[in-house]
């Protein structure tokens, strides 16, 4: 089987606008999209770091949606942050704000190793860029 390499790019605002109406009740019915105050986008983001997972699968769309899920719930919960400039003490972070750009989504497809065994399938590995600023209690 050929070795295939796609590469996508994806509004991170919309998809989670999407986590958040299918996940949140509170948010069904809400017209036009869901945004959080915590988290904008700029497409020309200088990038302090990035979020990267990667999943290797038979193909099914629902593993490729769950690895973008998990990325992105790590900034809708506020459980990721830049290491060198976060405060000595972490007690003293009240909350975060992230400003991300777009998300890289790789797709390589042909044969892979499964669970199950060698098969084919797909290897996606998710990328986000992220600069994070602290909001400390004494703010």
């Amino acid at each position: 089987m050929k070795e295939e390499i796609t590469e996508t790019k994806l509004d991170p605002i919309e998809l989670i606008s999407n986590i958040l109406v299918e996940n949140v009740p509170e948010c069904k019915d809400i017209k036009g999209g869901v945004y959080l105050e915590h988290i904008k986008f700029d497409k020309d983001i200088v990038p302090q770091y990035h979020i990267i997972d990667s999943s290797t699968h038979d193909g099914t769309f629902i593993f490729t949606d769950e690895l973008i899920n998990k990325s992105l719930l790590r900034l809708i919960n506020q459980g990721t942050y830049f290491i060198p400039t976060a405060p000595k003490d972490l007690t003293t972070i009240k909350g975060m704000t992230y400003t991300i750009g777009e998300i890289t989504l790789k797709s390589e497809f042909g044969m892979k190793d499964l669970k199950c065994g060698r098969f084919p399938g797909q290897k996606d590995t998710i990328s986000i860029p992220v600069s994070c600023e602290y909001i400390l209690k004494s703010d």
